[in-house]
């Protein structure tokens, strides 16, 4: 009789932390769960160093386009642990509110979630138009518009509808290449002993490396090559969130969707990009007793914090 094949759990290396990290908001964005290229060791690592009070999730935290004609029982254990823990959160008391994106555009369409509230409790945001649903505590809506902890009404949104490239096949395109791009980082820093805490990304340094204009050829369609003007790209992006918010008559946007975490003012709107947990593992967080937000790039601080290493991976992409 064959043996039953072990469950293989990965434990976290210990904390440095005395006490978890304390924030009054955390915004996420583009972490991508369930495709190749998506590596949450680093997200799941923040979270269960952190106590936060209200959690936003601005878009493309499920892939669905990289679920077509796969087997969906087949969920990587440190995927499955964010998800579990971002549902415990919820059910601990953290207001999580969930904005789909493109990737997870699927759950734009009313009916796919009716998870009751919680018996003698009233979802606030229920009777708003773009309210999609709830499910197990998590509140999912097209956009959301609040006070956030500074006293600025905040604007959320993935950003898919900022960017000039409309086309979903394009979309696919570009994302094929990016998966790529990801594929390689993964290998390279899979090369890295665990001893060191850095984490490196050729994307970024690809970004970092055309600011002057110079165009990323992505790939041939038709014969074609296609090529993306990134700086003008982003530039048209942010324009087209801050002239958004400006329709909605708010004072910020927080959107995702570029991989390009910002937190700048255009023309009187501050725009916040969170980034994404896949390249930057980045994000926007207020720090506890009223403090500014600001964006965080947790590689850079889980060293000053004295992280020693990554998380080992537990299932082999």
């Amino acid at each position: 009789m064959a043996k039953a094949k072990k469950k293989h759990i990965t434990e976290a290396p210990p904390s440095p932390l005395s006490e978890k990290l304390q924030y009054d908001e955390v915004w996420i964005s583009d972490i991508h769960l369930l495709s190749d290229y998506s590596d949450p060791r680093l997200l799941l690592e923040f979270l269960e160093n952190s106590e936060i009070k209200k959690l936003r999730i601005i878009g493309d935290f499920i892939d669905i386009w990289h679920l077509q004609g796969r087997d969906h029982a087949k969920v990587p254990e440190m995927h499955a642990r964010v998800l579990d823990k971002i549902l415990q959160m919820a059910e601990d008391g953290t207001d999580v509110l969930y904005v789909p994106g493109n990737h997870d555009e699927e759950f734009r369409t009313n009916g796919h979630f009716d998870t009751p509230v919680r018996q003698g409790e009233e979802n606030p945001y229920q009777h708003s138009d773009d309210y999609l649903g709830e499910f197990h505590g998590i509140t999912l809506k097209r956009k959301h518009i609040e006070e956030s902890s500074d006293g600025k009404k905040t604007l959320f949104v993935h950003g898919d509808g900022f960017d000039p490239v409309l086309r979903k096949w394009i979309y696919e395109v570009g994302d094929r290449a990016y998966g790529v791009l990801m594929k390689a980082n993964a290998a390279l820093n899979g090369m890295v002993p665990d001893s060191r805490s850095h984490h490196y990304s050729i994307a970024r340094a690809i970004k970092k490396g055309v600011k002057k204009g110079v165009k990323v050829k992505l790939a041939k369609i038709f014969g074609q090559e296609v090529g993306i003007n990134i700086p003008g790209v982003i530039h048209n992006f942010e324009e087209k969130a801050a002239a958004s918010a400006r329709r909605y008559n708010v004072d910020r946007i927080a959107c995702g969707h570029i991989h390009a975490p910002e937190n700048r003012m255009i023309s009187g709107i501050q725009y916040v990009n969170t980034g994404d947990f896949v390249d930057h593992c980045s994000l926007f967080a207020f720090p506890a007793g009223g403090q500014e937000g600001q964006i965080v790039h947790w590689p850079r601080l889980r060293t000053e914090l004295g992280f020693s290493r990554l998380p080992k991976k537990s299932d082999p992409k």
